[in-house]
């Protein structure tokens, strides 16, 4: 683990880029990463926010944290679901005594996925009182206000899901029992509108 701790700090899925009298970092992992650059260019922030981008959450390149924790008073931290690489940059920052506020889920809440661009777009704004392009409180308003008008469409899987296929694979021979195919974390409202007998569920495929 030792080794690979040290092989993280090197390898180029994990990127750092700082700006020069930058109040704020981004730290960012996964497609959370493309929702983070996509708002800062919305905000127009392309030159007053510093980034780094993680392509190792586990392990944390902590040496590369640790610098752009350094460089930058107040970070946001940008993944999809649980706040595991929030949990991790905070431990970093304890470890080598650095004072910093490190935003997560405290603006980017964990059950609306990690953030589409619109919650990082926001969050920014929170954090650099930069107006958003984009009222996005009224477009949710709008949203839940049409949602009734809409018709009702059966959950699927994304598109080009490498699921699809193994679940489809899964549901033939399920069909004549009393099993249900577990499906990956992604959609668990498909799995709830199989129409089988539902007893017990099978192995999870993630």
């Amino acid at each position: 683990m030792a080794a690979l701790k040290e092989a993280v700090e090197v390898v180029p899925y994990n990127q750092i880029t700082l700006k020069k009298g930058a109040k704020l970092g981004v730290i960012a992992c996964g497609i959370g990463y493309s929702y983070a650059m996509e708002a800062i260019k919305w905000l127009g922030l392309e030159e007053k926010v510093s980034v780094l981008k993680i392509g190792t959450p586990y392990p944390l390149p902590a040496k590369m944290t640790e610098q752009f924790l350094k460089a930058v008073p107040e970070i946001l931290v940008v993944e999809e679901l649980e706040p595991f690489v929030e949990d991790e940059v905070k431990v970093v920052a304890e470890d080598a005594g650095i004072v910093s506020k490190i935003h997560g889920k405290d603006v980017i809440p964990a059950r609306r996925r990690a953030g589409r661009t619109g919650q990082a777009a926001e969050a920014l704004s929170k954090l650099t009182g930069v107006k958003p392009p984009v009222d996005f409180e009224a477009q949710d308003k709008l949203r839940d206000e049409t949602a009734a008008l809409l018709p009702l469409r059966p959950p699927t899987m994304c598109a080009g899901c490498p699921h699809r296929l193994l679940f489809t694979l899964l549901i033939l021979p399920a069909s004549s029992m009393s099993v249900r195919p577990a499906l990956p974390p992604c959609a668990p409202a498909i799995s709830a509108a199989t129409p089988l007998a539902l007893t017990r569920l099978s192995t999870p495929m993630m």
